[in-house]
């Protein structure tokens, strides 16, 4: 199940699309105008059409599983509070091969700031993360760091549009890879400035590899992951000073950027497959 309907951002996640569609002329029918229009009724009405598609699902299961337990102060509404005791948290387990950090040397790591995505301005807003690295193209002390962005999708000829109206010099963008871990292994700090996720897999990675990963406070997940300041930097959602201000701090702070990065790798073992999947056997076993 995706985690989109559990979470309360969903709301500003819909208007942001709905938003995002129209300046780009994409969709300009009556409908969605009159969405954006009455967008609470609009979502009133959504929340109820989900509430009704879903409830014949969680009625009938045995047991619910979600990402996090933090999901329930919203997503409680939809699974309804009478399967509330069917509902266990288990996070997703580390994606990349274990061996993949064994070997690393932070001391080694380059100045570059990774964004590794699918380039989807309707949910990944990478247009906030150029915004950013406009500010911090602006600052003599960053002259020697670039940002690297890994990823393909319909909205790549946007961003590449958008980096050359801003007249960004250190931006490199990849493309699709199939192999992003060479990405993980040089990189120092990862951004995420997504309006929404149901977990941030590239964020767990980024623990793994040692990449101190930025993020805005968008999704109820997010705080099973990074512990702010300790092994990642959560940021008001929306605030671009707040965010710009942090990421200068980590980039002109090598002895900070080392410590958060041993941290992550450490934190990361929480998410372990053998950890992760020891859960769910608990689970099943209680049947």
């Amino acid at each position: 199940m995706q985690h989109d309907c559990l979470s309360v951002n969903q709301k500003v996640s819909v208007k942001h699309t709905l938003t995002h569609r129209l300046k780009r002329k994409k969709y300009l029918g009556f409908k969605e105008l009159l969405c954006l229009t009455l967008f609470p009724i609009y979502i009133y009405i959504a929340e109820c059409r989900l509430i009704n598609r879903l409830s014949p699902a969680f009625n009938s299961a045995d047991r619910i599983v979600i990402l996090s337990q933090r999901f329930l102060s919203y997503g409680s509404k939809i699974i309804g509070k009478k399967n509330l005791h069917k509902v266990r948290a288990i996070a997703n387990f580390l994606t990349l091969p274990e061996e993949s950090s064994i070997s690393l040397e932070i001391e080694r790591k380059s100045k570059e700031v990774l964004i590794i995505s699918r380039l989807c301005e309707e949910r990944k807003r990478i247009s906030i993360a150029l915004r950013i690295w406009y500010l911090m193209e602006k600052k003599a002390e960053t002259s020697d760091w670039k940002l690297v962005i890994v990823g393909g999708g319909d909205d790549a000829d946007f961003y590449k549009a958008l980096a050359r109206k801003l007249d960004l010099k250190r931006v490199v963008f990849e493309g699709r890879c199939d192999n992003i871990v060479p990405y993980y292994q040089t990189a120092s700090i990862f951004m995420m400035t997504s309006d929404m996720e149901g977990w941030g897999l590239t964020l767990t990675e980024s623990l793994q590899m040692g990449v101190v990963p930025f993020a805005f406070d968008s999704f109820e997940s997010l705080h099973d992951i990074i512990v702010d300041n300790v092994n990642g930097c959560i940021v008001t959602n929306n605030d671009i000073n707040e965010y710009s201000m942090r990421l200068l701090d980590l980039m002109c702070n090598s002895e900070k950027r080392r410590t958060m990065a041993m941290t992550g790798i450490k934190s990361a073992q929480r998410f372990t497959v053998d950890k992760i999947m020891s859960e769910w056997k608990s689970l099943i076993e209680e049947n």
